[in-house]
């Protein structure tokens, strides 16, 4: 893997207000002030994927889902935010560890670049919101830990925390930023590892909303998406 992975901007999917949307369109939006909602795939996906979540998220949002910077490896199709090892077992936090931290960096990077857009015109994003799916829940773990503050609270869907310590670990358990994390806890994809890793991690260093819902699988309910709703707006539109 490249030391330095980059989000292609061409191939972002926008929705403002829940409804599909150009890039310009969804510029005008964020000048405007309504808030971003950053949508991060899980492994094997792509950007058209967590999109389809937009009509059923608040309206007050732009979305802007993005595709993971590399090539999902066999037997998966699609795109991977960072490799993981296919032995038996599942997800181990062993194989987030590094390079979650590149991929998230890329996602800063691209960040960054949009605001920078947004400043030729005397704008801003005023809140910025990450959810993610699996591997998309790992950046939005890892975003929070590399830039604590930045972003107003982050969407762990069926995803876990990488392992070691991050810079801004210590702060951002200071700050104790809002972190929605569900899952099922008969999800056959992450392992126990990743699981025990996450629920020791996520209290010590977030205002943790746990949820779990059982017969799920390895996925997201509608009864989740509407308590992912409540969050957003309790966390983020009314914060």
């Amino acid at each position: 893997m490249s030391d330095t992975l980059v989000i292609d901007p061409e191939v972002i999917e926008w929705a403002v207000a829940g409804k599909p949307a150009s890039e310009p369109h969804a510029l005008t939006a964020l000048a405007s002030g309504m808030p971003l909602l950053v949508l991060m795939h899980g492994l094997g996906s792509h950007e058209g994927d967590l999109i389809q979540l937009a009509p059923h998220l608040p309206a007050e949002f732009v979305c802007a889902s993005l595709r993971a910077p590399l090539r999902a490896y066999e037997p998966h199709d699609g795109y991977s935010w960072f490799p993981l090892s296919l032995q038996p077992g599942g997800v181990t936090p062993e194989t987030a560890e590094g390079s979650a931290a590149t991929a998230a960096e890329a996602v800063l990077d691209w960040h960054d670049a949009l605001q920078g857009r947004l400043a030729t015109v005397g704008a801003v994003v005023t809140k910025t919101a990450l959810l993610g799916f699996s591997q998309g829940g790992v950046m939005v773990t890892t975003l929070l830990r590399l830039r604590p503050g930045v972003f107003s609270a982050g969407v762990n869907c069926s995803g876990f925390v990488a392992p070691g310590t991050f810079d801004g670990d210590a702060q951002l358990t200071e700050l104790k930023q809002p972190l929605f994390w569900g899952r099922d806890a008969a999800d056959p994809i992450i392992s126990e590892a990743a699981v025990q890793l996450t629920a020791e991690w996520a209290p010590q260093h977030t205002q943790l909303t746990k949820r779990e819902y059982p017969g799920i699988g390895h996925s997201i309910s509608g009864e989740e998406i509407a308590d992912i709703n409540e969050f957003l707006r309790v966390h983020v539109l009314s914060a």
